[in-house]
Order: C-alpha cells, then sequence, then structure tokens
C-alpha cells in the first residue's frame, strides 16, 4: 500500500521518517550482530591435534578421522571435536583413541579398539609400545604413548625385526623386510616358537625315557631308581627278552625287547608281532627289517596295556596258528586271551604262572636276571 504523505502535517511526516529509520538500524544492526557472533564463535576455536599436518582454524590440512577435544572461546566449557565428529554432540570423537579414557589395570576394562593398557599412565592405547604392524605398504610403530606412528620403511615380506616360524626353522626379519632363516630345530629342541624365532620342546617332541623341562625347554633324562638292565637266558633258545616295560600316561605301554643270545637276529616286517591278549597285536616292525647283534634292543609301543596286569608275547605272527619265542606277564594278568600257553606251546620261555609284582606308584619293571621268570625282574621307574 502506498504511503499518501501530501494530506499530513509535515511534522507528522518527519517524525514517522525518523521512527521508520530507528527501527531498520535497530534491525540491521541485531542481523549484523548475530551474524559476527556467530562468526566468531567458528572461527574463534582453538584447534589442536597429535598429527602436526593439522592446522587452521578452518581445519586445513587436516586428516579424517584424527581429531581432539578442544574448547570453543567464549563458550560455557562444553567441547567440541576437530576432524570428522558431530559438532552437535557435545565431547563426541572420531577417533576415540584421543579421547579422554577411564584408568585401566592391566588390560582390564581395556575393549577394542583400544584394547590394551599403559602401564605408565593406567589408561586404554591403541597398541603395545615397541609392537609394529604393515598398513597400507608402510610399517607403523606403537609408540611410547599406545599409539600407531608411520615410519619411513616400506613393508617388504615382513616387518622389521619380526619374528616366526616356517615349520620348524625359525627366522627373523631383517632390516630391508625379508626373512632370513636360522638352523633348523632338531635334537633335544625340535619345536619352533613363531614369538620368539627359539627351539624348544614339548610334552610329545620327547623320546622314550626323556621327558621336557620347563626349566630349559630340553628334553632331559627322566629321573630313574631302576637299576641297569642286566637280563640272562633261561635257556639256549630264549634269545629275544621282553627287558622292560613303562606304563605311559595315556594308558598304553612301551616294551624293550633286546637280543639276550650270543648270536645275530634278523626280523623281517611285519613277520613277528607283540602282543598284550590275543586281540590286541602289533608288528615287530611294520616296514623295515631289524637286525640286533647281541646286547642291541629296539622297543615298540602297545595300546591298551596297564599297570595293574597284562602280557608282552612274542609270536611269530598272528594268533592262533603261530609260535612264541618270548613272553612275559605281571600283575594280575590279561583280562582275557591270554597267549601264555601259545608262548610256551613249542618251548617255554616263561614259567606258567609267574607274575611280576608292579609295586604302588611305579611305572613299569626291568629285567636284572633270568627273562624267563618273574624273580628276574624288579618293579620301578623305567
Amino acid at each position: 500500500m502506498a504511503l499518501n504523505r501530501s494530506s499530513w502535517p509535515p511534522g507528522r511526516v518527519a517524525g514517522l521518517e525518523q521512527s521508520l529509520f530507528r527501527a531498520g538500524t535497530v534491525a540491521l544492526w541485531s542481523a549484523c550482530a548475530v551474524h559476527f557472533c556467530t562468526a566468531c564463535a567458528v572461527d574463534s576455536r582453538e584447534v589442536s591435534s597429535l598429527d602436526p599436518g593439522v592446522s587452521g582454524a578452518a581445519g586445513q590440512g587436516s586428516e579424517a578421522g584424527v581429531g581432539r577435544i578442544t574448547e570453543v572461546a567464549g563458550g560455557s566449557g562444553a567441547g567440541s571435536v576437530s576432524g570428522d565428529s558431530d559438532p552437535s554432540e557435545p565431547g563426541s570423537s572420531a577417533e576415540p583413541e584421543l579421547a579422554v579414557q577411564v584408568p585401566c589395570s592391566a588390560n582390564a576394562g581395556c575393549t577394542e579398539p583400544l584394547g590394551h593398557c599403559l602401564p605408565s599412565t593406567g589408561r586404554c592405547v591403541s597398541c603395545v609400545p615397541g609392537a609394529q604392524r604393515c598398513t597400507a605398504g608402510a610399517v607403523e610403530l606403537c609408540n611410547a604413548d599406545g599409539a600407531w606412528a608411520r615410519q619411513i620403511t616400506v613393508c617388504g615380506e615382513c616387518i622389521p625385526d619380526s619374528t616366526d616360524c616356517s615349520d620348524e626353522t625359525p627366522r627373523a626379519c631383517s632390516s630391508a623386510g625379508r626373512w632370513v632363516e636360522r638352523s633348523a630345530c632338531a635334537g633335544s629342541q625340535p619345536v619352533c616358537i613363531a614369538a620368539t624365532a627359539s627351539c624348544v620342546c614339548n610334552e610329545t617332541s620327547c623320546g622314550a625315557g626323556e621327558l621336557c623341562s620347563p626349566q630349559t625347554g630340553s628334553c632331559e633324562p627322566e629321573l630313574t631308581d631302576c637299576p641297569a638292565i642286566d637280563p640272562t637266558q633261561g635257556s639256549e633258545d630264549n634269545d629275544l627278552g621282553v627287558v622292560s616295560v613303562r606304563f605311559d600316561p595315556n594308558g598304553s605301554a612301551t616294551a624293550t625287547i633286546q637280543n639276550i643270545g650270543s648270536g645275530l637276529i634278523s626280523l623281517a616286517p611285519q613277520r613277528g608281532t607283540l602282543c598284550n591278549g590275543a586281540d590286541n597285536c602289533i608288528f615287530l616292525s611294520d616296514d623295515v627289517s631289524i637286525t640286533l647283534e647281541p646286547g642291541e634292543s629296539f622297543e615298540r609301543t602297545l595300546l591298551a596295556t596297564l599297570p595293574s596286569g597284562g602280557e608282552v608275547a612274542l609270536l611269530s605272527g598272528f594268533p592262533p596258528n603261530v609260535i612264541g619265542f618270548g613272553y612275559v606277564a605281571w600283575g594280575s594278568g590279561p583280562a582275557g586271551n591270554s597267549l601264555e600257553a601259545l608262548a610256551n606251546a613249542d618251548f617255554p620261555y616263561w614259567r606258567s604262572g609267574d607274575r611280576v609284582v608292579v609295586q604302588s606308584g611305579d611305572t613299569g619293571f626291568v629285567c636284572t636276571g633270568r627273562a624267563d621268570i618273574a624273580s628276574g625282574y624288579i618293579s620301578c621307574n623305567p
């Protein structure tokens, strides 16, 4: 609607014009003040970062996901976050590693991505200081503050100074990122440990009569209270003797068979057998010939053979149509299908009904006299 001032008194017109001018000036000043204060609140924000490349009030040169809680100048103390966080959520951060953390003890209370407790500060951090990893082709080292820091080294086959095992061969990564192999694990330390690239033993890697020492990490002779094995023949035909039986923790038993005669003995593969009852037999040799000079011996393990009672029969093959050439029995004897009569059918290799007594707590027995009678054996820990 147009304003017709011609019909108004001059004083009235001047007063109206001054009122409108004052109102417009106030409105314009208010709009400007709002804009100016808003700009001040944004531009005066104090920006900081752990990354030296992040600088500038407007976030120029900053990396996504890197930020730190900072205060807004002139604010009430609520925090804003530089980086990719939502500024509408006070105290939020796109990188929780840099947020204020609650105290931790060991790894208690620490969860990924801050899964490790830093003892020097009692705070949850990203990694264990000194750890390394390969990210996007570059090596990253965990610094003293528990944060990943990129190195100038480029990843090759491996991360420098890391260790590993190739089968049972330890290896370490050189400064050029290449694996360097060491001597293969063998002998008393046949097992490779990847974390340390070192050779040790374990419970299954040691041989008969040996134990894996937790102190040295080597297979060492098992302590024994047994006297020396010293068998004699019961007769001139008693050339093979069962000179030791050791009961293993898994319910099996290892028998030592020795040439107790005066001549050479040759055993063809898959011919002779070792039995504890007619239903529990194995070959003396599965795939190779065994040749024994006088005094030489070998070992075989029979399953389901316990210290409470059993037998070891040396036969020419699998029962029943075979002949025997060695025998020993202990405790209550075999549970069933005993081979004692069969072992003695061609020649008496054992005094019928004799039983070696295995004392409580002992793990077996050894032969120190005649190999055809129970009194020739002593209970002990072979």
